[in-house]
């Protein structure tokens, strides 16, 4: 995730980012804080505010491109990653209508 924030800060100007999360597949690693954990192919981006988050969307929306790790298999190739706007999960039952909400993630898949 490291990565991730660097690559976000040198080639996206993303100074300030409260959080990086990368989802993981829990089938497909067998021991939790691996290293060799899959992605699940989506993350979140957490901006300490709604406008630095929009300011990220406005200048790249509608992808932004990372580059994994270097290795013989890749060659470090960039992957597109699609860029949108998402919101924290509530603990509400599944059917009820939704109220207005407020955003502080960017979620990138």
């Amino acid at each position: 995730m490291l990565q991730v924030s660097k690559q976000l800060k040198q080639g996206y100007n993303v100074e300030q980012l409260d959080d990086v999360r990368i989802i993981r597949d829990r089938q497909t690693t067998p021991v939790i804080d691996a290293p060799t954990e899959v992605s699940r192919g989506f993350g979140f981006l957490r901006f300490p505010s709604i406008e630095l988050s929009k300011a990220f969307i406005e200048r790249n929306y509608p992808s932004i491109y990372l580059y994994g790790a270097e290795t013989a298999e890749n060659n470090s190739q960039a992957a597109k990653v699609r860029i949108d706007f998402s919101r924290e999960r509530d603990e509400r039952p599944r059917g009820e209508k939704e109220g207005e909400w407020t955003c502080k993630i960017v979620c990138f898949a």
